[in-house]
């Protein structure tokens, strides 16, 4: 028989979780676009703050939770860039990422993202902490 206490701990920490991952994803996703100075890194286009046609792109994918909130891990594409190219064409566009980064940079990253990390709500308040403080540093 499970203990209701427990499991309404545990739901809490989920949620408590799930908020922290999706702020995360927000700070940065504002941290990328701020770096990339608001263009498209493929075709360079110029999106103004707030505009929702710049997207967060991740190199290899957000399931990789290594490397989900690391700012290398992340390009800036528009809409078009991001949805009707760099997911319909990944042969395609991992060739390009390649070729903008460099070989030793991706492979660094792959191995980077295959070390174990279990982020504990310590270390996702942690993270979120330091890239507020990123974002908010208006000399990016």
């Amino acid at each position: 028989v499970r203990d209701p206490e427990k499991m309404r701990t545990k739901s809490k920490t989920t949620r408590l979780r799930k908020k922290l991952e999706r702020e995360l994803d927000q700070l940065i996703a504002r941290y990328v676009k701020k770096r990339d100075q608001n263009r498209c890194r493929r075709c360079n286009t110029y999106y103004p703050d707030g505009s929702s046609g710049l997207h967060a792109a991740h190199i290899l994918s957000r399931v990789r939770k290594r490397t989900r909130w690391l700012g290398e891990n992340i390009i800036t594409l528009c809409f078009t860039c991001h949805l009707r190219w760099w997911h319909v064409h990944p042969i395609e566009a991992a060739a390009w990422i390649r070729k903008l980064l460099g070989d030793e940079w991706i492979d660094n990253l792959i191995v980077y993202s295959k070390e174990t990390n279990k982020w504990t709500l310590a270390d996702l308040q942690q993270e979120r902490n330091k890239l507020e403080e990123i974002v908010s540093n208006p000399t990016l």
